[in-house]
C-alpha cells in the first residue's frame, strides 16, 4: 500500500481496502459495478467508489475482474481518474508471467498514453500517471517519443524542477531496466541545468547509499555512463562530484567514473574532435593528463570487474590517441603486472590492451621512422649511441661557432657565423627529437621482452580463454617482426587434447607460414620452423602439419611439390636442407601415403641403394619411418632388406645416428611375417660379423645380407655395443608381438562370446581356449626366449661388461652405456629377471662413473619397468628423489619429469618426498624452474587439497636440524598452490601444539599459521585454542609469529563479535595470561550482529529515499 502515497488528492479508504481482501471474487465484482453505476449518476468519484475499484485492479489474477476492467475501466477516457486506474491496470497486467498476452497488453499501453495526450492534465495526479511509465518497458519507438516529449513539456515549468527530479531519482533506486528511458530523456532535454542538477543530485546521493552492490546502483551507473557519451562537458562542469565515486565501496559507482572520465577524454578534450582554443590548450592537455592518471590508478583496482572496465576504458583512451607516448611506457609496466592478474577477465583485458598498444608503438616508431618492422635492441642501442656521438660533435661545433663570433673581424663575418649557428643549433634540435624517440623507443622493446615470458606461461593456463588471447597476441607481435617472439611461436606448439585450440592454433599457423599466393614460401617456412625447433617442439609440429594436412589448410599440390624439393636437394647433395626435408617429406606423406605413387616409392629405392656410396643417416631414418605408413607388406619386407643392408654395410661405424636408423628399421619387423624368426636371423649375422661365431656365412635365398660388400670397421667395442642394442630392441619387439597377439586373442574371444550359447558357456567355451593360448604366450616368452633363447646368451655378457663401472676410475663408453639399456630391455620380458637385477640399476644411477647421459637413459627405463611390473619396482622408486638434487642438469630435469608423470598418475605415493620437488621452484635453471610449477599446477588441479592435507606430517617429517630451514623454503615456494579452506588444519596443528614435540617441529607449525591465508572465522579457532600454545609464547620468536597472525587477522574485515575476540585475543597475547570468557552464545551473537548490521543498512536507504519522497511532496 505504499504505492498510493504517491496520490495524495484521492480519498482513500484504508481501512475498507483491508475488508475486501476477504471477500467473495463475485460479491467483488457486484460491488464494482455499482461502484462504475455510482461514478455514472455522479460524475465523480467519492472515496468508497475509487477503493474498490482500486482494489479490483490489483485481483488480475480473476478471470471475471479482469473481463469487466477491460470492458469498463479501459474504456472510459473522460474522468483522469479512469486514466489513473488504465495505468495502474496495464503496469499490474505487464508483472504478469503470462507471455501470450503481453503483446496485446503493450498495444494497449499505447492507446492509453497517446490517449491521455488529449487532455492537458498536467496536475500532481497527472505528472504522476506520466512518471509512472519509467517503472515498465515500453517496446513502440513513437510511445518513447510521446512519453518523452510529455515530461519535457512538464520541465518547462521550473515551478515544478525540484518536484520531477526527485521523483525520477527516487524511480531510479526503486526499479529495474529504467536507465535507458530516463538517460534518453536527460539526453534530448535541452533545459542544461535541469541536466547537470539532476546528475549532481543522483550522484551524491548515490554516494550516500550503504548497500554496495545494490542493483539501485547499478541503475545509477548505467545512468550516468549513458548521459555522460552525450553531454560529456556537463559532468567535465562538476568533476569532482563524480570523483568521490572512487572512494565509493561500489565497484558499479567506480566504474561510472570511468567511464564518464573516458567520455570526457574521447569527446569534450579530443583535439580531433573539438577545435582547441590556443590559450587553453595547455590548461586541456595538463587535464587531459590528470584524467589520464585517475584511470592508470585503477588498474590495480581490489574489484576484479573494476579492474577490467579500467583496462577497457584505457584501451579506448589509447586508440584515439590521446595517451601520450611517455605516459603510456609509464603504465605499461601495470598492464604487464596484469598479465599474471589472479582474474582471467583481467587477463583478457590486459593483452587486448597491450595489443592496442603496440599498434600505437608501431605507427609511432615503425610507420613514424619509415620502417618495414620493428627493430631489434641491439640496433636501437647501436643508433641511440651514434645520436648521442653526433649531438657531442653539434655541441662542440657550437662552441666553437660561438668562439668565432667573439673574435669575427668584420659584421658579414659575424652575419655568416650568425647564420652558421642557426642551422647548426637547428639541427641539434632535430638530433635530440630524434634521440629522445630511440630512447622511448629502446624502452618499449625491452618491456615488451619482459612480457613475453608472461604471455608464454598463460599457453599452460587451464583457462582456455588465456590459451586463446595468448596465441593470438604471440601471432600478432610474430607478424610485426617483433624480437623473440619465434621462440613464443615454437613454445605455441602446446599439445593440447582441446579440438578449439587446436583448431585455433592451426588457423594461427596457416595465417603466419602458410597463406601465400607464392607456393613456395610456405615450403621455406615449414622448413625453417623444422629447423628452429627443439625435439620436444618438433613433436607437436608433425602433428599441428599432420592436423593442417586434414582439415585441407595445405593441398596436395604443395605436397607434390615437397617431393619435387627433396629430390632436386638429394641430387645436389645439400645435407643441411636434405635433412629437413627428408623430415617434411616424411611429415606429410606419411598423413597422405596414397600420394606415394610407384614412381616415388622407385625414387625412395634408389636413394636407400645409394647411401652405401655416401651415407645420410637423417634421411635414412625418415625414410624408414616413411616406409612405416605404407599398408602392403610385400613393399615393406622389400624395403626392410634394403634398410637392413644399410645397417650391416656400416656395422661398427662411430656415428651415433647408426643407433637411431637400427630402432626405426626393426620397427619394420612388425609387418613381416614370423617377426621372431627375423630377429634370429638378424642377431646371427651382426653376432658372426662381431664374434665370427654363430650364423655359418653361406648364401641362400633367405640370405639378404651380404658378407663380402660390407665396410671394415676394425673397432669390436662399437660393433658390440651396436650387437648389444639390436639385442635389446628385438627383446622389447618381442614383448610387443605377444601383447599384439593377446590383443587378437581377447577380440577373437569376444566375438565368439556373443555367438556362443548357455550350454556352451557352462562347459567352458572359448574363455578356456583363451586362457590356455594366453598361458601358452607367456611359457613360451618365458622358456623359449628368455631361458634357452638368444637373450639368455647374452644376459651373461651384459652383466659382465656393466660390472666393469663399479670398478674406480673406470672411463664410461658407448659399449657400457649399450649394455645398461639392453640389461633394462631384458628386465621387460621376465618379472623374475627384474627381481633379480632392479638394485644393479640403482647402483648404476648412483655410480660416480656414470655420467648424465646414461643414468638419464636408465631413469627413463625405470619408468617404463614400473609401468610393466610395478609389484616389483614400486619399492625402488625412492631412489628416483635423488636425482633431484644431482648437479647435472639433464639427471635433474628427467628425474623431475619422470616423477611428475608417475605422482600424478598415482603410480607412487609421496608426503614428506613433496618438499624435494618444491626446492626446485627456486632452482637456478629457468627450464626445472618450470617443470615444477607445471606439477604443482597439474597437483592442485587433480586435488585441490592434496598439499594442504600433507602438511602435518610434512611438518613432523622435516622437524630436525638438517630439514628445518629447508622446510621453510618449501612453504614459501608452495603457498599459492594451498587451498584456501583451511580451517580444518589451522585447528589440528594449532592441538599438535599441546603435545610433547621438539622445537623445531613448534617453530615450524608457527612459522605455518604466519604464512596461512586467514579468514574471519579463524579469529575464534586461535582465540579457542589459546590454553594450547600458551607456554609456547614464552619464545619471543614464535610470540612475533602470533603477532603476524594478529595483524594479518585485522585485515579480514571482522564483524563486531570477531572484533571483540581478536581484542581479547591480543591483550592474552601480550599479557600471556590465562583465557577469560567475555563473549556468550556464538550463534545468538552472530545473529544479532548480523541482524544490526542489516538494521543500519535498512535505515541508511530508507533515510535517502524518504528524503526525496519529502521534497517531492512539498508540491
Amino acid at each position: 500500500m505504499n504505492e498510493l502515497s504517491e496520490y495524495p488528492s484521492i480519498q482513500f479508504d484504508i481501512t475498507l481496502y483491508n475488508s475486501l481482501k476477504t471477500k467473495d471474487s463475485r460479491l467483488l465484482l457486484r460491488q464494482m459495478k455499482s461502484a462504475v453505476e455510482e461514478f455514472n449518476h455522479n460524475k465523480q468519484f467519492d472515496s468508497e467508489t475509487f477503493t474498490i475499484l482500486y482494489y479490483g485492479v490489483q485481483q488480475l489474477q480473476k478471470d471475471d475482474i479482469l473481463e469487466f476492467l477491460e470492458k469498463e475501466i479501459l474504456k472510459r477516457l473522460d474522468v483522469l481518474e479512469f486514466e489513473i486506474l488504465q495505468m495502474k491496470f496495464l503496469q499490474a497486467t505487464l508483472d504478469d508471467q503470462n507471455k501470450n498476452r503481453k503483446d496485446y497488453l503493450y498495444q494497449l499501453q499505447k492507446e492509453v498514453l497517446l490517449t491521455f495526450g488529449l487532455y492537458d492534465k498536467h496536475g500532481q495526479m497527472g505528472i504522476e500517471t506520466i512518471l509512472q511509465f519509467y517503472k515498465t518497458k515500453i517496446k513502440e519507438n513513437d510511445v518513447k517519443q510521446y512519453l518523452q516529449n510529455q515530461v519535457k513539456k512538464i520541465i518547462r515549468k521550473e515551478n515544478l524542477h525540484n518536484y520531477i527530479k526527485n521523483r525520477l531519482i527516487q524511480i531510479v533506486f526503486n526499479s529495474e531496466d529504467c536507465d535507458q528511458q530516463i538517460s534518453d530523456l536527460l539526453v534530448t532535454c535541452e533545459n542544461t541545468a535541469f541536466v547537470t542538477q539532476f546528475i549532481t543530485i543522483l550522484a551524491q546521493n548515490s554516494l550516500e547509499i550503504l548497500q554496495n552492490e545494490s542493483n539501485s546502483l547499478k541503475q545509477v551507473s548505467k545512468v550516468l555512463e549513458r548521459v555522460s557519451a552525450q553531454k560529456p562537458n556537463l559532468f567535465n562542469q562538476n568533476l569532482p562530484v563524480f570523483i568521490q565515486f572512487y572512494d565509493s565501496e561500489s565497484y558499479c559507482l567506480r566504474n561510472a567514473i570511468n567511464t564518464i572520465i573516458t567520455n570526457i577524454l574521447t569527446e569534450h578534450l579530443n583535439p580531433s574532435k573539438v577545435e582547441q582554443d590556443v590559450e587553453l590548450k595547455e590548461s586541456q592537455l595538463n587535464q587531459r593528463l590528470f584524467l589520464i592518471q585517475k584511470l592508470t590508478s585503477r588498474i590495480i583496482d581490489k574489484n576484479a570487474y573494476a579492474r577490467v572496465h579500467t583496462l577497457k576504458m584505457l584501451r579506448v583512451v589509447c586508440s584515439q590517441n590521446l595517451i601520450p607516448p611517455n605516459v603510456q611506457l609509464m603504465m605499461f609496466p601495470l598492464v604487464i603486472a596484469r598479465v599474471q592478474d589472479v582474474s582471467s577477465m583481467v587477463r583478457k583485458a590486459a593483452l587486448a590492451f597491450i595489443k592496442q598498444i603496440t599498434k600505437f608503438m608501431k605507427n609511432l616508431f615503425v610507420d613514424g621512422l619509415q620502417m618495414q618492422n620493428f627493430m631489434k635492441i641491439a640496433d636501437i642501442k647501436e643508433q641511440n649511441e651514434y645520436l648521442g656521438n653526433e649531438i657531442h660533435k653539434t655541441l662542440i661545433a657550437i662552441d666553437q661557432i660561438l668562439e668565432d663570433k667573439a673574435n669575427a673581424q668584420s659584421e658579414a663575418e659575424f652575419k655568416e657565423l650568425e647564420d652558421e649557428e642557426n642551422l647548426v643549433v637547428s639541427n641539434l634540435r632535430e638530433k635530440k627529437k630524434l634521440q629522445s624517440v630511440f630512447i622511448q623507443y629502446q624502452e618499449f622493446m625491452e618491456l615488451l621482452q619482459k612480457l613475453l615470458p608472461n604471455i608464454e606461461l598463460l599457453l599452460n593456463s587451464k583457462c582456455i580463454t588465456d590459451i586463446y588471447k595468448a596465441i593470438s597476441l604471440i601471432s600478432f607481435l610474430f607478424k610485426q617482426k617483433i624480437e623473440n617472439t619465434d621462440v613464443g611461436i615454437m613454445k605455441m606448439l602446446i599439445h593440447s587434447n582441446n579440438q578449439q585450440i587446436v583448431n585455433k592454433l592451426a588457423k594461427k599457423f596457416f595465417i603466419l607460414f602458410i597463406e601465400n599466393d607464392n607456393e613456395q614460401v610456405p615450403i621455406n617456412n615449414l622448413i625453417h620452423l623444422l629447423k628452429i625447433s627443439s625435439p620436444k617442439e618438433q613433436i607437436y609440429l608433425e602433428e599441428l602439419i599432420r592436423y593442417m594436412i586434414k582439415q585441407k589448410m595445405i593441398p596436395e599440390s604443395t605436397i607434390e611439390m615437397i617431393w619435387t624439393h627433396f629430390m632436386r636437394t638429394y641430387s645436389t647433395n645439400q645435407h643441411d636442407q636434405l635433412n629437413q626435408y627428408s623430415k617434411l617429406v616424411r611429415i606429410t606423406f606419411g598423413q597422405q601415403s596414397n600420394l606415394l605413387t610407384r614412381m616415388k616409392l622407385d625414387q625412395i629405392s634408389k636413394i636407400i641403394d645409394g647411401q652405401k656410396k655416401e651415407i645420410n643417416w637423417v634421411t635414412v631414418i625418415e625414410l624408414a619411418k616413411l616406409i612405416y605408413f605404407l599398408e602392403d607388406k610385400i613393399i615393406v619386407k622389400k624395403y626392410f632388406q634394403q634398410f637392413s643392408s644399410i645397417l650391416y654395410f656400416y656395422f661398427g661405424t662411430p656415428n651415433n645416428l647408426w643407433f637411431v636408423a637400427c630402432q626405426e628399421i626393426l620397427n619394420l619387423v612388425q609387418f613381416l611375417p614370423v617377426p621372431e624368426s627375423i630377429y634370429d636371423y638378424i642377431i646371427k649375422k651382426f653376432s658372426f660379423k662381431t664374434f665370427a661365431i654363430g650364423m655359418t656365412p653361406y648364401k641362400n635365398a633367405q640370405d639378404f645380407l651380404e658378407e663380402e660388400s660390407t665396410l671394415v670397421f676394425n673397432n669390436q667395442c662399437l660393433q658390440l655395443s651396436q650387437l648389444l642394442f639390436i639385442v635389446g630392441q628385438s627383446a622389447l619387439a618381442i614383448i610387443l608381438h605377444i601383447d599384439e597377439i593377446e590383443n587378437q586373442l581377447t577380440h577373437l574371444r569376444n566375438v565368439e562370446e556373443a555367438k556362443e550359447n548357455e550350454l556352451d558357456k557352462i562347459q567352458g567355451g572359448c574363455e578356456e581356449e583363451y586362457e590356455y593360448n594366453c598361458v601358452y604366450l607367456q611359457n613360451l616368452c618365458k622358456y623359449n626366449v628368455i631361458q634357452k633363447g638368444f637373450y639368455q646368451n647374452y644376459a651373461p655378457l651384459v652383466l659382465d661388461i656393466l660390472a666393469e663401472i663399479e670398478e674406480e676410475n673406470v672411463q664410461l663408453t658407448i659399449l657400457h652405456k649399450s649394455a645398461g639399456l639392453c640389461l633394462c630391455k631384458f628386465m621387460c620380458l621376465s618379472e623374475q629377471f627384474c627381481e633379480e637385477h632392479i638394485e644393479k640399476v640403482f647402483r648404476l644411477i648412483q655410480n660416480p662413473n656414470s655420467d648424465g647421459v646414461f643414468k638419464n637413459n636408465l631413469i627413463v627405463a625405470i619408468g617404463d619397468l614400473l609401468h610393466r611390473w610395478p609389484n616389483t619396482v614400486t619399492s625402488y622408486c625412492r631412489q628416483l628423489f635423488d636425482g633431484l638434487s644431482n648437479q647435472d642438469f639433464i639427471v635433474k630435469q628427467t628425474s623431475l619429469n619422470m616423477l611428475s608423470h608417475l605422482i600424478l598418475n598415482d603410480m607412487i605415493k609421496i608426503k614428506r618426498e613433496i618438499t624435494d620437488i618444491a626446492i626446485l621452484l627456486t632452482d637456478p635453471d629457468e627450464n626445472i624452474q618450470q617443470s615444477a610449477k607445471r606439477f604443482f599446477f597439474q597437483l592442485q588441479k587433480k586435488d585441490s587439497r592434496r598439499i594442504l592435507n600433507s602438511l602435518p606430517d610434512i611438518i613432523f617429517s622435516m622437524s630436525n636440524q638438517e630439514s628445518h630451514e629447508k622446510y621453510k623454503t618449501f612453504l614459501i615456494n608452495t603457498l599459492k598452490y594451498l587451498d584456501k579452506q583451511n580451517e580444518q588444519l589451522v585447528e589440528k596443528l594449532l592441538r599438535r601444539l599441546k603435545e610433547n614435540i621438539n622445537d623445531f617441529e613448534v617453530y615450524n607449525i608457527v612459522f605455518t599459521l604466519s604464512k596461512l591465508q586467514m579468514k574471519e572465522s579463524l579469529a575464534r579457532k586461535f582465540y579457542e585454542c589459546y590454553p594450547y600454545y600458551q607456554e609456547r609464547l614464552e619464545n619471543p620468536q614464535i610470540k612475533e609469529y602470533f603477532q603476524v597472525i594478529i595483524q594479518k587477522l585485522m585485515k579480514c574485515g571482522l564483524n563486531q563479535e570477531n572484533k571483540q575476540i581478536l581484542q581479547e585475543f591480543e591483550e592474552l597475547l601480550n599479557r600471556g595470561e590465562t583465557k577469560r570468557r567475555v563473549l556468550g552464545s556464538k550463534n545468538k551473537s552472530q545473529k544479532s550482529t548480523r541482524s544490526h548490521t542489516n538494521s543500519q543498512r535498512s535505515i541508511g536507504y530508507s533515510n535517502i529515499l524518504d528524503q526525496l519522497y519529502t521534497q517531492s511532496t512539498e508540491f
